[in-house]
């Protein structure tokens, strides 16, 4: 009988502890390696593609850890990564802050003009628990907020001499409370005035006429 020859073969598995958060909020990244990084003398890394950086490494073990946050919205697309020979890549996994923009024009901007207000989110928000709304000024929704896809429209017609200012809101619509059947009708007729638990907004812009 020969001698006893033990393989493995190489491969990594990275994993997120969630993919669409707020700016400002960690996510944490877990690298796992089908062997121990420290007894083939390699170094497993976790990788930011996006912005070709590293963003930590581990020289022994089998798994590494790191958290990554974004004070602004964007998406950036992470790697684990054990270089050399062989080399081995895990399945990029794709972290999304929360971001939102919006443009507004109106054909006049005196009283009676109508705005028309577009608001996009850098993610669809169809599967989440998040919705996509226009501001007022006043902090109040000027038209239904969406929940499926990323894309959001409202006209508003202007009722002063002012130009207003608007706002595209990521959060949530906010539950029924029972009160009584009449304000549970009202509610769903008229639908919510604002979102609650807000995870982003855009700047706060005027209209712009459209010449």
């Amino acid at each position: 009988a020969s001698n006893q020859l033990d393989l493995t073969w190489a491969g990594i598995s990275l994993e997120a502890s969630q993919t669409l958060v707020a700016p400002g909020k960690p996510v944490t990244f877990t690298a796992t390696s089908t062997f121990d990084i420290g007894k083939a003398g390699r170094i497993l890394v976790i990788y930011d593609y996006t912005t070709q950086k590293k963003l930590t490494y581990c020289s022994h073990g089998t798994t590494c850890t790191t958290s990554l946050t974004k004070a602004a919205g964007g998406a950036h697309q992470i790697l684990g990564w054990v270089p050399g020979q062989p080399e081995v890549i895990s399945q990029a996994v794709t972290a999304t802050w929360l971001g939102a923009s919006l443009s507004a024009n109106a054909t006049s901007l005196r009283t009676g003009g109508t705005v028309h207000l577009a608001a996009t989110a850098n993610a669809d928000l169809t599967n989440t628990p998040w919705s996509l709304g226009i501001y007022d000024q006043h902090g109040m929704l000027v038209g239904p907020a969406c929940k499926t896809g990323s894309t959001c429209g409202a006209d508003v017609t202007l009722t002063s001499g002012d130009t207003p200012y608007f706002q595209a809101v990521i959060g949530a619509v906010p539950h029924l409370n029972p009160i009584s059947n009449l304000g549970q009708l009202l509610h769903k007729v008229q639908g919510p005035t604002a979102l609650v638990d807000i995870q982003a907004r855009s700047t706060a812009i005027q209209p712009t006429r459209i010449l």
